[in-house]
């Protein structure tokens, strides 16, 4: 991310944090770095450092925060082979399967070889249809699609392709959360010469697929290591952020 988006979902965070959370301190807040923000409340400086985490995968399998990036990536390219085809403003909506690193060559035969699908499978104006790889005899599909759904409706101006956010829920997290906070404990000292505490907040983004983490009470029970004042798991989806068991490291 450029340094303006990650300020950008920064504030966004901070925001739902702050909103959530029914104990949170009252004072000024500054948006600044090394911690993330200030706040300065009554009698005290905190310091709260945000840290977006991700669904863990298997050591063989595409992580969902890069196949996102991937796909999107793809649904775009292959939206601008579909306006060199010719075809009118469309909503299309493209179901991946088994999607696994590619290069940037790779990926722009995938895009026009989805364009070329959509083009072959156009609907009637006015009018939807699905293309299903896993129907009996279904359309030949390209490697590492499954479905693609076009809508061609009169009167769009613009063009519409994506991939539908979907995944699997992380609930046992114990790792994750330790390897989240261990990432950012090295820098407490550095946090530490601008604050008289400092709190951190790990995000999980449950809107895309891999931020779906839902810990189970094991998870959010289970005492951490970590040097923070305060160490809070949130789920952008959940009223109340969780506030976890921590001890300082021996």
């Amino acid at each position: 991310m450029t340094s303006r988006t990650t300020k950008s979902v920064e504030a966004a965070d901070f925001a739902l944090f702050r909103e959530r959370l029914s104990s949170f301190p009252v004072g000024p807040v500054d948006h600044v770095d090394r911690p993330d923000f200030r706040v300065r409340s009554s009698d005290r400086l905190i310091g709260i450092e945000l840290s977006r985490i991700f669904v863990q995968g298997e050591q063989s399998t595409l992580l969902p925060q890069a196949a996102e990036n991937i796909s999107r990536q793809i649904c775009y390219e292959a939206c601008v082979a579909g306006e060199h085809l010719g075809l009118p403003p469309l909503q299309v909506a493209v179901s991946f399967r088994n999607l696994v690193p590619l290069n940037r060559a790779r990926r722009q035969i995938l895009a026009k070889e989805i364009a070329q699908s959509v083009s072959c499978g156009l609907p009637d104006s006015g009018e939807r249809r699905t293309l299903r790889r896993a129907q009996p005899g279904g359309e030949a599909l390209p490697e590492f699609v499954n479905s693609i759904f076009i809508s061609n409706q009169p009167g769009r101006v613009r063009n519409h392709w994506h991939e539908p956010s979907s995944g699997w829920v992380q609930v046992r997290a114990i790792g994750l959360l330790q390897e989240a906070i261990s990432s950012k404990s090295p820098k407490i000292n550095g946090y530490l010469e601008s604050v008289d505490e400092c709190w951190l907040v790990l995000v999980a983004d449950d809107l895309r697929a891999s931020g779906m983490i839902q810990p189970d009470p094991a998870t959010l029970s289970h005492e951490y290591e970590s040097p923070f004042a305060r160490t809070h798991f949130l789920n952008t989806m959940k009223t109340e952020p969780d506030l976890l068991r921590t001890k300082a490291r021996a």
